[in-house]
């Protein structure tokens, strides 16, 4: 089996195990999972989170959290034809991440400028190798700083922490951090 096509198998697998989760189930996990991940949030003054879709943890608690906190809160802008993700400010009724291309974000920051990069996932291991849906958005774009100093946090249900490690290639960016329903793990 090709590295593709096991890691399309595997996205399958977990998005079932995440659609399976009741409404109710779903929102006590988010709730923990913001228990969770406050001392990361505590640590920084800016924080980028994504708008869920589908199986996705969602981060609304998260964000509220930041917002009562003075958080300075932005959003990832991905551009489709070049694959390239820009940072806006976070607005709460634009969920879609995607723009055109001709589309200029006025407030956008620089990657470097963000303390903390809250990132959805499909899947992690205890490596903190991350699974993400495949399009590469966030690993092109964070290859491509020179210099990292931000903290990576994948959130997501417990159900997405994989033991065995996950199948990765050389531009797969791991992750710093996983909070989960269950914990904050430091890789």
């Amino acid at each position: 089996m090709s590295l593709v096509h096991e890691k399309q198998v595997l996205r399958q697998q977990v998005i079932e195990q995440c659609n399976q989760l009741s409404g109710i189930d779903r929102v006590n996990k988010e709730d923990l999972t913001l228990q969770n991940i406050i001392p990361l949030l505590n640590q920084v003054k800016s924080v980028m989170l994504y708008h869920a879709h589908g199986y996705e943890l969602n981060p609304k608690s998260i964000y509220t959290y930041c917002s009562s906190h003075h958080k300075q809160i932005f959003q990832p802008v991905a551009y489709k034809t070049t694959n390239e993700m820009k940072i806006a400010q976070y607005n709460e009724n634009n969920t879609n991440i995607f723009s055109a291309l001709d589309c200029e974000i006025e407030d956008s920051i620089q990657w470097y400028n963000i303390g903390l990069i809250i990132l959805p996932l499909v899947a992690v291991d205890n490596y903190g190798n991350r699974l993400g849906k495949g399009g590469g958005y966030y690993d092109r774009t964070l290859a491509n700083l020179k210099q990292r100093n931000n903290i990576l946090c994948g959130i997501g249900f417990s159900c997405q922490l994989i033991q065995e490690q996950l199948p990765n290639e050389d531009f797969d960016i791991k992750i710093d951090y996983f909070a989960s329903d269950k914990g904050l793990i430091k890789f």
